[in-house]
């Protein structure tokens, strides 16, 4: 596994930019615990991201803000996917983007807002290789009878 990363660094180079898919809701069924959920299948999410800034710092102190600059920044992220089997996947990704702003721009103070779409992505899960061990092990975090420790202990089954 660890000669594959390089080896995969070296015959895919690409660059990259940021992107709005690290702030996205990025749901992984099979990762829940199984509650009747099925880990293949048709998916639709919904996630809201607010954020209000409302102070003015520099160097790392609050200073006076006498011009009442703000932003309020509110990311919505709509999500469809279908886990096609255990093996493959794809997600796509809309986030919406709303910010409402007041700054002081000269001796004027500028206020308005701007929304819109951000970086649409689809997203593609692939499984090339799996393993499964058939030892189940389980950890029990519970007081040792015999030490006075919560150190885990994983019986071998």
């Amino acid at each position: 596994m660890r000669r594959l990363f390089p080896f995969a660094l070296i015959l895919f180079p690409l660059a990259t930019r940021a992107c709005d898919l690290c702030g996205c809701f990025t749901p992984q069924l099979n990762a829940m615990p199984n509650e009747g959920m099925s880990p293949s299948g048709f998916y639709a999410a919904v996630a809201e991201q607010f954020t209000h800034f409302g102070t003015v710092q520099f160097e790392a102190d609050e200073i006076a803000n006498p011009s009442g600059q703000r932003l309020d920044s509110s990311i919505t992220q709509f999500v469809v996917g279908d886990d096609i089997n255990e093996r493959f996947a794809l997600q796509f990704n809309v986030p919406l983007i709303y910010r409402d702003f007041r700054r002081p721009e000269g001796f004027a103070i500028d206020e308005g807002t701007e929304s819109g779409l951000g970086d649409v992505s689809l997203l593609a899960k692939a499984v090339v290789w799996h393993f499964t061990s058939s030892a189940l092990r389980e950890f029990n975090v519970g007081r040792i009878r015999s030490r006075s420790s919560t150190n885990p202990i994983a019986p071998h089954h």
